[in-house]
């Protein structure tokens, strides 16, 4: 009988990192994990592929711009799976967002909570992600949930983070995507296409993510 896929994932990052693995927030409080089945799977196929198999891809920029989003913790996707659409009421007007509408565009889709340590720590780096792209082919969005009215709304305000954040209030999308651990962040290529997933916060110091995401925005 073979091993629970979750803990193939966790004795991998402890055998490479030394460290126990968390992945992130759990709306009850806590530390995630276990992830969920299509993420499981996702990350299965992509940790085999990157250790054994062969690489398609040949333009070396990509390559490293692919190694650098690795070294920043994301799992990478080598198949083509389309990032399931969905329409949502931005955070701050209430105006209609669909993520389909950014095709063309490298989007960094961050599901966040106001009451998730985890997601607060990123938010600074994230905010500078998005200055320091400005005017490339590149979009955040974020996805909150699980907040009360108002509560993230003048969480964003307060901070003067200024990227794009849509609400979840039914969990349709959160489920939708699989989601169990807070931050959870799902890269999406400009074909919209999967690139990759990161379940935890992106790391503080973000230079080799910028130019990773820069690579992949031209």
């Amino acid at each position: 009988m073979y091993p629970d896929s979750n803990y193939i994932i966790i004795y991998i990052y402890q055998f490479l990192s030394g460290t126990e693995l968390c992945l992130g927030a759990t709306r009850a409080g806590g530390c995630v994990k276990k992830l969920s089945i299509p993420l499981r799977v996702f990350i299965i196929v992509s940790v085999l592929s990157l250790s054994f198999g062969c690489s398609k891809k040949s333009n070396a920029e990509t390559e490293k711009a692919t190694g650098r989003l690795s070294s920043a913790g994301f799992f990478l996707f080598d198949e083509k799976i389309e990032a399931p659409d969905f329409t949502l009421n931005d955070l701050m007007t209430g105006e209609e967002v669909t993520l389909s509408s950014l095709k063309g565009k490298v989007v960094f889709l961050n599901f966040w909570g106001e009451w998730c340590p985890y997601c607060r720590a990123e938010m600074p780096a994230m905010q500078e992600l998005h200055e320091k792209l400005e005017g490339k082919d590149f979009a955040i969005l974020g996805v909150n949930y699980g907040d009360e009215e108002n509560v993230a709304e003048a969480y964003m305000k307060d901070n003067n983070f200024t990227f794009q954040s849509v609400r979840d209030i039914t969990g349709t999308v959160v489920q939708g995507y699989g989601i169990e651990g807070f931050p959870t962040t799902m890269l999406i290529g400009k074909d919209g296409n999967l690139i990759g997933a990161k379940v935890g916060p992106i790391p503080e110091k973000v230079d080799d993510l910028v130019t990773a995401l820069i690579t992949l925005s031209e």
